[in-house]
């Protein structure tokens, strides 16, 4: 593992894939199941709180996880900014989505983009007002709040629709 201290908010963890397999860490798997990630990252933690004395456990964190070329895999670790604003969930069909633009997301004044990667469809939100955040737990009921972030899913997904997908949704699927 290589740490790369970015500033006083972010460092960079770069692990080999040969360290990953030693670790018997499969990156896919990582990347879609929120438990193996949580397990993995906090180990992640511990080790930097023992080795390099970061106090880390008492911050709120985002982890950015990139795969990167030849199995390697880079993890971005963020001390959370009250300012972030980006909310991502995954659903196994569009339909999911549509049903909850149609039902709870009619008058959502956010950025709202669609993005398919591995066979899932992923919401992203960005620039919610408080009211519309106490909604994001609907979010919950039919889809599951995902790791991946749109920076990926910009780079490793395909975007279906950018930046005004309720708007798009209701002006072509729903009510035209």
């Amino acid at each position: 593992m290589k740490l790369v201290k970015i500033n006083n908010r972010r460092l960079n963890l770069y692990f080999t894939h040969k360290e990953l397999l030693d670790e018997k860490i499969n990156i896919d798997k990582m990347l879609i199941d929120e438990q193996v990630c949580n397990t993995y990252i906090n180990d992640i933690i511990s080790i930097l709180n023992n080795e390099i004395h970061l106090s880390l456990e008492k911050e709120r964190l985002i982890f950015q996880i990139f795969p990167l070329v030849e199995g390697d895999l880079l993890v971005s670790v963020t001390k959370k900014d009250e300012q972030t604003d980006e909310f991502v969930y995954k659903f196994e069909d569009i339909e999911e989505i549509f049903f909850v633009f149609d039902n709870f997301f009619a008058s959502f004044s956010g950025f709202s983009s669609i993005f398919t990667y591995n066979k899932n469809y992923y919401l992203v939100l960005c620039e919610c007002s408080d009211e519309e955040k106490n909604f994001l737990w609907i979010l919950k009921e039919f889809g599951t709040k995902s790791l991946l972030n749109k920076g990926f899913l910009d780079i490793y997904g395909k975007c279906l629709m950018r930046d005004n997908a309720v708007e798009t949704t209701f002006k072509y699927f729903l009510r035209g």
